[in-house]
């Protein structure tokens, strides 16, 4: 009696695996925004990506009773051409692709399981572009990082940090994060002086009035309201006994995205000089001489 042994032939192919964070830093798509900001790239996106490998184990013996077809086609190109080339490659691993595919399908039947196992997953080295990773995660990586979200000029983040993740399966889908920036808050301050008529470029009284206060968001244009409050300033003051000499606010003007130093504006005034006679001891009667019970208040008033 013969006895006929059919050994197994087991082939491994690599699979790869990767996993893919990418954070997206976006102007807000509000009205509080500049229309040519909106929903625009407010920074430079920022992604990590993971690779991970496993051995896919194919039994040859089972794959060729299965799939006659599928396997004589890979064979008459793998007798054709040396094992591993690229021609060689190429067709097994559309052979092991079809197998894989029919061994893991819901109706998979028990023959078409057994043909495939698969090895664990094992984290590779890691890629980043706007981050710098570590020599070791470059080696071998199956986490993504802690994220800054970056500075940008006048706006402010909705989530200042993105944060670093425990391990990751091979096999979860891809992340995205999108950070949202709006506009800071701002503010204006006008300031009322009063200046030497001799100079005034010479600051004599540096708060002669209480200041104009404006807030707003960045590169927003100033309340209307706004150039008014400074003009009812000046007229408050005119009536005081002052002269204006000049309006340094500019109604036109936005606020900016510098959120460390207040926009300052500066209107300057000057004491009115009023001109009084001499009075002539010799005539007490006259009408030349300023009266006695004269109100003129030489005085500025504060």
């Amino acid at each position: 009696m013969c006895i006929f042994v059919i050994k197994k032939v087991l082939r491994k192919i690599k699979d790869t695996q990767e996993v893919t964070r990418t954070i997206e830093y976006k102007y807000a798509d509000t009205d509080e925004v500049p229309v040519d900001k909106r929903g625009k790239t407010a920074a430079s996106t920022v992604t990590e990506k993971l690779t991970y490998e496993r051995d896919r184990i194919i039994d040859h013996v089972l794959a060729a009773k299965e799939y006659p077809t599928q396997y004589a086609a890979y064979k008459a190109v793998a007798d054709a051409n040396p094992y591993g080339s690229d021609t060689e490659f190429a067709a097994r691993k559309t052979f092991y692709d079809h197998i894989t595919i029919k061994a893991i399908a819901p109706d998979a039947t028990p023959a078409q399981k057994a043909i495939v196992r698969f090895g664990p997953w094992t984290s590779k080295g890691g890629e980043a572009t706007g981050i710098t990773l570590s020599d070791a995660e470059k080696a071998k990586d199956d986490k993504f990082n802690l994220v800054n979200s970056p500075d940008v000029t006048g706006y402010a983040p909705d989530n200042a940090t993105v944060e670093a993740t425990t391990s990751i399966d091979a096999e979860a889908p891809d992340y995205k994060v999108t950070v949202t920036y709006t506009p800071a808050p701002q503010k204006a301050v006008v300031k009322f002086v009063e200046v030497d008529p001799a100079n005034t470029s010479k600051v004599i009284t540096p708060g002669l009035a209480e200041p104009v206060v404006v807030t707003g968001k960045s590169e927003a244009a100033y309340p209307a309201t706004t150039a008014t409050s400074v003009t009812d300033k000046i007229a408050e003051l005119v009536k005081k006994g002052y002269e204006l000499v000049n309006n340094g606010f500019q109604p036109t003007d936005k606020f900016d995205k510098d959120t460390e130093v207040d926009q300052e504006y500066v209107v300057k005034l000057k004491a009115k000089v009023v001109d009084i006679p001499s009075f002539d001891p010799t005539k007490p009667a006259s009408n030349d001489n300023p009266k006695t019970n004269s109100r003129c208040n030489t005085n500025r008033s504060k």
